[in-house]
């Protein structure tokens, strides 16, 4: 091809095209982890544990990532 305005579409096109497989890849891969599978579970039992869990998880990865800051930030 010579037309320039056609090879810029193709590439497009070819980008957006390995962008939405990738996204579906990567939605795929969410749905086998652990977590996914507790929240989503049949029993609501195990999804009020899984719920719980996942928050104090979250909860404490926020308070390292402050304390990892807080050092960077001092340090420096």
């Amino acid at each position: 091809m010579i037309n320039p305005e056609l090879l810029r579409k193709k590439s497009v096109e070819k980008r957006k095209k390995a962008f939405s497989e990738q996204l579906k890849k990567e939605h795929l891969e969410t749905k086998s982890t652990f977590f996914y599978k507790l929240l989503h579970h049949r029993f609501w039992l195990v999804r009020i544990l899984a719920s719980a869990l996942y928050s104090v998880w979250i909860v404490i990865m926020a308070i390292g990532s402050f304390l990892a800051w807080l050092a960077a930030a001092i340090s420096a």
